[in-house]
């Protein structure tokens, strides 16, 4: 059945000037886990957010680990807010933003 509709859109788009051009054959299967792991930092733009996420990410698992011994509850809450300073740090700040504002602290601070 979907073999009859291909080819009669094939046959509509004939007669039609202008079409695109088919797309590349680009399969994910082709890709190996490095190269995947590469393409996601690359597109969040990872490099110099890798340090404060590394630390944001020890505090939260430091946090939670103490939480466990302790059974504090600020601990857990403070986790979890680590947890989503990170989410907002790497996906919602934009480069350009925290730029700035590395550049007015360094002002105060130099």
């Amino acid at each position: 059945m979907p073999e009859k509709y291909e080819e009669e859109i094939e046959n509509i788009l004939q007669d039609s000037k202008e079409l695109p051009e088919a797309p590349a054959d680009f399969s994910l299967d082709q890709l190996s886990l490095g190269e995947e792991i590469h393409n996601f930092y690359s597109s969040v733009k990872m490099s110099n957010k890798f340090s404060t996420l590394t630390a944001l990410l020890l505090l939260s698992v430091a946090s939670f680990l103490l939480f466990v011994l302790f059974k504090v509850q600020i601990l857990w809450i403070l986790g979890l807010t680590f947890i989503g300073i990170g989410y907002i740090y790497l996906f919602l700040i934009p480069k350009d933003i925290m730029f700035s504002i590395r550049r007015k602290l360094r002002r105060l601070w130099g």
